[in-house]
């Protein structure tokens, strides 16, 4: 840079490249430009400018797990124009000669390919002729050339996204074409769709700056034109105007590639609110049922619940039957007498020691219901005692009134 005293903006574009682990798009500077006086020609200029032109272009990995198969590069241009006049005896006014130092990182091969046939198509006669503005076309048509195509690929990639989401089916799928009409939406997906989206966002930073560029150098362009219109020759004078009409269209262009993204990135915004909003509902979905069927599953804890209540009432008469019964079942079975006997006739008849059984099975009965019922209100008390002792050690011990702890 000390070589061929570069102003320091271009030092800006030279810090952009490196070793990177991922691309920041907010750290590429603007079109700078410098006018200043020559000091070794009294009345001559010196034109100086500096910016970074983004471009895009295939890679030759697409289709490699899921690589982008586009890949967005740089060129940083620095560009010094002096202006030398020269006095011509046959002349009324003094011719300007132009001399150009170019310093540019990174030039395409399509670039390239565009200087070596432009400097082919000048005679060696006219080379000098040969406007150095020239080259700010060719940089700037390489920049803008791939642009569309790369908008055009997000575009369809947003696309599958977006149809595979209106296509999706909600909920659980019914019907014959269930299977195959049912589109699964997963967080991957919103994952995938949050790439594009980023790639997309980036157009918002990397167009406006090559419409700077190229807008930066169009003005630059009409200045030295008509700084310079009487003392050019006439043949390089009408190539500058062609240029400069010709970097207006570029202009334009780079304006609709930017109202283009802006409407590019509506669409993925929107297509990212549908894919969260999808997932959303999904996951309202899925709580709806399973609310469902921990209601089912209550109704079925329930009757079970009940059905174990009926069975312990039925134990509990079956054991009150028993109580009743094995009283008077043992009273009969030790004496082993016969408390009902048959006459001669054929009738029934209970014999006369009948009382025995009475007097024995009924005071042994309420002995049998006392001792159960003592054992049950036991067993409870027992069951409370424990609760509340517990309880008790959880609270901690309890402070007496009217007396505190000094120390």
């Amino acid at each position: 840079m000390g070589t061929y005293d570069v102003f320091q903006n271009f030092l800006k574009c030279v810090l952009t490249y490196g070793r990177k682990s991922e691309e920041n798009e907010f750290e590429f500077p603007g079109f700078s430009v410098r006018r200043t006086r020559d000091s070794l020609s009294p009345g001559s200029h010196i034109y100086e400018m500096a910016y970074v032109l983004r471009r895009v272009e295939l890679n030759g990995r697409g289709g490699q797990d899921g690589e982008c198969p586009w890949s967005i590069r740089q060129t940083a241009v620095h560009h010094k124009l002096s202006t030398v006049f020269c006095e011509m005896d046959s002349e009324p006014v003094a011719e300007a000669s132009c001399r150009s130092t170019f310093l540019l990182i990174t030039a395409s091969d399509k670039a390239r390919l565009q200087f070596e046939n432009c400097l082919d198509r000048v005679t060696p006669g006219r080379l000098a002729r040969l406007s150095s503005w020239n080259t700010h076309r060719i940089l700037i048509i390489d920049a803008l050339g791939g642009w569309a195509d790369y908008m055009a690929y997000l575009g369809h990639k947003l696309k599958e996204q977006t149809d595979r989401v209106v296509l999706a089916t909600v909920g659980k799928p019914v019907g014959r074409m269930a299977s195959v009409l049912d589109f699964k939406i997963n967080f991957e997906d919103r994952q995938e769709l949050k790439l594009v989206e980023d790639q997309v966002l980036d157009l918002q930073v990397i167009l406006p700056g090559i419409l700077d560029a190229v807008s930066g150098v169009k003005k630059t362009c009409e200045r030295f034109l008509s700084s310079l219109s009487s003392h050019l020759p006439e043949d390089e004078k009408l190539e500058v105007e062609e240029i400069v009409d010709e970097l207006d269209e570029y202009c334009k262009e780079a304006k609709i590639l930017t109202e283009r993204a802006k409407i590019l990135t509506d669409r993925a915004m929107s297509g990212a609110r549908m894919v969260s909003d999808l997932l959303n509902y999904e996951g309202t979905n899925a709580l709806k049922n399973l609310a469902m069927e921990q209601q089912a599953e209550s109704k079925v804890m329930s009757t079970l619940a009940e059905k174990s209540t009926k069975d312990a009432a039925a134990v509990k008469t079956l054991t009150v039957i028993t109580l009743l019964y094995l009283p008077f079942s043992i009273v009969v079975n030790f004496f082993s007498t016969e408390f009902v006997q048959t006459n001669d006739q054929g009738h029934m008849q209970v014999t006369s020691n009948v009382w025995i059984l009475a007097a024995i099975s009924i005071p042994l009965t309420l002995i049998t219901i006392s001792i159960w019922w003592g054992w049950v209100y036991l067993v409870k008390g027992r069951s409370k005692s424990g609760r509340s002792s517990s309880w008790s050690d959880l609270r901690g011990p309890a402070s007496i009134p009217g007396r505190s702890s000094s120390c």
